[in-house]
């Protein structure tokens, strides 16, 4: 299927208005793990960053088997389905990704110790928004190639 920019900028837009995401994963016996996540829309586009502890299941499961799964949406009726690859970070954010993750997570800073705390960039291969309201459904899917 063919995506057009619009496409990525409509999807970019719905990602922008939620803060949160189901991130599953796979254990290194095969079993599905899903827990939830804050994450951030980086540079303008698609990709997107979350943290997480170093101890935490999700962790060793993505060190394992970098491939994710992030389900973005609400108790509304449209909703976005990501897969992507996840990346270890440890460089340096660029001024304006700085600025979103700090203007962002004020709430959720109190919960974790910087320190403590490892983030990972996803690159997508896959989106699908849906838009369960509408007959037929609203559908847009984008394949992409990671480069």
């Amino acid at each position: 299927m063919e995506s057009s920019s619009s496409d990525l900028k409509f999807i970019h837009e719905f990602m922008l208005k939620h803060q949160f995401a189901v991130i599953s994963s796979i254990t290194q016996e095969g079993k599905p793990q899903a827990s939830k996540v804050e994450y951030f829309v980086l540079n303008g586009g698609v990709d997107i960053a979350f943290r997480t502890k170093r101890d935490s299941r999700k962790y060793q499961n993505i060190i394992q088997n970098p491939a994710i799964a992030l389900e973005i949406g609400d108790q509304d009726t449209d909703t976005v389905q990501y897969e992507g690859i996840a990346t270890e970070f440890s460089g340096i954010f660029s001024r304006k990704d700085s600025i979103t993750i700090a203007s962002r997570s004020n709430k959720s800073r109190v919960i974790y110790d910087e320190d403590d705390l490892v983030y990972f960039i996803v690159k997508p291969t896959w989106i699908r928004y849906t838009d369960v309201a509408t007959r037929p459904w609203r559908q847009i899917e984008v394949k992409l190639e990671i480069q």
